[in-house]
């Protein structure tokens, strides 16, 4: 019965001729929320609901937004942060009517809502960011002198604070290593003379070891926002004190503090965040326009410099007319998930998510083409559910962890995709593939080999 039940799914599913989806995706997130980071996996995008009282959610490809669970009632707030796989949120907010302030918390799936309310005992707290497994915080307080003090977090440590370079009167930080060891931000002077003077730093744990990271030429101030997960590469920007002249920077060891130049145009630019690897950056340009500031989402690799994101989406095909992208939010260690927020056709705020990824939809064995052993490969573990990271035999791509009817579609809708002057299989074809290969279908968990994924991390054209 279920053999026969497939048959007839896939004569249908495949009586139609192939129609090849792009790899290349722009996912608009919705009008309500405002999406405020990605997980490192690249599975799970936080933010908040931007109308009246704003709960803090998670996106996933499956579910949509759904709303944290175990919140207390009537909280508000936003989410700052998230750990490697999503499981991990932390961020600010409070119980109406908010008598006590802004405060920290951490939720989590296993242990629910955490406030982090003994942080704030001294000096108000604006948590930056989470390590991997999220069980170390960062972030900056706020004393009562309106000095900034830098931090991090530990359930069994507490709170510790980091020093300033010496001679500086205040440091924040912005972002931590994937290990919880390698914690950057910036330290400034306030004051005097050189009052508007920082600079980019890192602080090595255990002990807090500062590094000065140092400023582009000409540049009086420079600061780090974005951390490779090994510590290693550390993105910022660098220039003068009045924004008329900054410039996005990438950090090594050995190359020091490089400029990465702005857009056409632009005057403006600093770079956000930084895939796993180091080679792909995120950030924003800017420019001075008689209607004010304008902000545009910028993408950096070696091989091509500094692109309009926008523009990396219309070569690829997309239709993006109209939207403004207008900041980035978070990227994935892997580079090529991308969010953020901007303005869509209508003038609407909206959030946003760019998938550079190279996988071709339909293909669910990695081997980069859409054919007959994709048909197989779905018969073979039709209905079986698993993680949806592309790891699940049968789960074609974008990966929802089960493998159904959508993949069947998934094979049908991209057939000969990915292969080299790969004829359009007719309908016919199709038909009677679909019939053959769902009649043999054997017990969908029997054991195959899944061939390796094709390289991720690359963007259109590299």
């Amino acid at each position: 019965m279920r053999k026969l039940l497939i048959a007839l799914i896939a004569a249908g599913v495949f009586c139609v001729v192939a129609n090849h989806a792009p790899a290349v995706e722009f996912v608009p997130l919705g009008q309500d929320w405002i999406a405020d980071g990605i997980s490192a996996d690249g599975r799970v995008v936080i933010g908040f609901f931007g109308r009246l009282r704003p709960p803090i959610g998670r996106w996933t490809r499956q579910q949509g937004w759904h709303d944290l669970n175990g919140l207390p009632e009537d909280f508000i707030g936003t989410p700052r942060a998230v750990s490697a796989d999503g499981s991990v949120v932390a961020g600010g907010g409070c119980v109406l009517p908010c008598l006590k302030g802004w405060e920290p918390f951490r939720w989590s799936e296993t242990g629910g809502f955490q406030s982090l309310a003994e942080l704030s005992r001294d000096f108000s707290v604006v948590i930056s960011d989470v390590s991997a497994d999220g069980s170390l915080v960062v972030g900056t307080g706020h004393d009562l002198q309106s000095d900034l003090i830098a931090f991090y977090w530990t359930e069994t440590g507490g709170l510790i604070t980091l020093d300033n370079l010496p001679g500086h009167e205040y440091a924040t930080v912005s972002s931590v290593s994937a290990g919880g060891t390698v914690i950057a931000g910036w330290s400034g002077i306030r004051t005097g003379p050189r009052g508007g003077e920082a600079d980019a730093l890192v602080w090595t744990l255990p002990g807090g070891r500062l590094k000065q990271l140092g400023k582009l030429p000409g540049a009086v101030r420079s600061d780090a926002f974005g951390i490779s997960p090994d510590g290693t590469v550390i993105v910022g920007s660098s220039g003068d004190l009045i924004g008329a002249s900054i410039e996005a920077f990438r950090w090594t060891e050995a190359g020091g503090t490089q400029g990465l130049g702005h857009l056409p145009g632009d005057a403006v630019s600093g770079a956000r965040y930084v895939s796993g690897d180091g080679s792909v950056i995120v950030g924003e340009s800017q420019s001075r326009t008689e209607a004010g500031l304008q902000n545009r989402t910028f993408i950096w690799d070696e091989a091509h410099g500094m692109r309009d994101l926008k523009d990396v989406l219309t070569d690829a095909g997309l239709d993006v007319s109209g939207w403004t992208l207008r900041l980035p939010t978070g990227l994935s260690d892997d580079g090529t998930k991308i969010v953020g927020w901007g303005y869509n056709r209508g003038g609407v705020e909206e959030s946003w998510l760019v998938d550079l990824s190279s996988n071709i939809a339909g293909d669910t064995n990695g081997d980069g083409v859409v054919d007959a052993e994709d048909l197989d490969n779905v018969r073979n573990h039709f209905g079986a559910i698993g993680p949806g990271d592309g790891t699940l035999d049968g789960d074609a791509y974008p990966f929802d962890g089960i493998v159904n009817i959508d993949d069947l579609n998934a094979v049908r809708n991209n057939f000969g995709a990915g292969a080299a002057a790969a004829p359009e299989p007719g309908a016919g074809v199709l038909a009677v593939l679909g019939i053959v290969v769902a009649l043999g279908a054997r017990r969908y968990m029997q054991p195959r080999t899944r061939r390796p994924k094709i390289a991720r991390g690359e963007t259109p054209g590299i």
